[in-house]
């Protein structure tokens, strides 16, 4: 239920005239009436601008010139918000470009060929590279940042998907390769933050001083070694207890030294 502020229209149900157990007349009373809200979409009709560009003639040289586009105003036949719904629809929720071009015509009345979808994908992308280039750069200062990288299949062409995630935001790429030359297009060449990976080989160019093998791995690492018999296992346990007690830590790091980086 949305506050009544934010209702669109308001329509009030009178009760019976009689009642339906006895046949008196029923009184209304106003107190305590049922709200009942039903959501409806608008009806979708998409908002047409024309720009009738006027000519003009040189009284000098006889040259033809037309009027210029506002500022602001696209020279493809998409606007902003379309440009967005065509980039959310693709990128967020993956749909073909088919599928794409068939929420335009059946659902917003916008009717555009494949290649216009198409075009609309490069102009998105375009639109996109600055941010991407900021928050990139913005990462590089982060203190702590997470890496992986997984399996990215094209059609027939297998790929890989690299992500670089901190409190501040996500950047993500994809690579056609899986080594250490990827891992330093989203990583940077010489990262300032500390970084929390896996122990694939493509993280070792990093210095272990700014390496943090992800917990979670470590974790079942403990687990493993407190099945352990004898004094591996007497560690283990002391080890998968720092699940419980995160303090305890201090006590296995040697001074100087990152135990859990190596």
């Amino acid at each position: 239920m949305v506050p009544e502020s934010e209702v669109s229209q308001r329509i009030e149900c009178m009760p019976p005239a009689q009642c339906d157990a006895c046949g008196a007349s029923v009184q209304p009373d106003g107190d305590k009436p049922m709200r009942h809200q039903v959501f409806e979409l608008p009806e979708v009709k998409p908002f047409v601008s024309e720009y009738v560009r006027l000519r003009g003639i040189c009284n000098g040289c006889g040259r033809k010139h037309h009027a210029a586009l506002p500022a602001g105003v696209p020279s493809g036949q998409l606007g902003p918000r379309a440009l967005a719904l065509v980039g959310t629809l693709a990128g967020q929720f993956h749909l073909t470009q088919r599928k794409v071009q068939a929420v335009l015509s059946h659902i917003m009345g916008i009717h555009f060929s494949l290649g216009a979808v198409s075009q609309a994908h490069g102009l998105v992308s375009q639109s996109l590279e600055q941010p991407v280039a900021q928050r990139h750069h913005e990462l590089q200062h982060a203190p702590v940042c997470h890496a992986d990288e997984t399996r990215h299949q094209s059609h027939s062409h297998t790929l890989w998907m690299w992500v670089l995630v901190s409190d501040w935001g996500a950047r993500f790429r994809i690579d056609p390769s899986r080594g250490q030359g990827a891992a330093k297009l989203i990583l940077g060449e010489h990262p300032g933050f500390v970084t929390v990976s896996d122990r694939y080989a493509g993280y070792n160019h990093l210095p272990l001083a700014q390496r943090q093998v992800c917990w979670a791995h470590l974790l079942r690492d403990f687990e493993r070694i407190a099945t352990r018999t004898g004094l591996g296992g007497r560690i283990g346990k002391r080890l998968a207890g720092i699940r419980l007690y995160p303090g305890r830590m201090d006590s296995f790091r040697p001074q100087g030294m990152w135990l859990f980086s190596l």
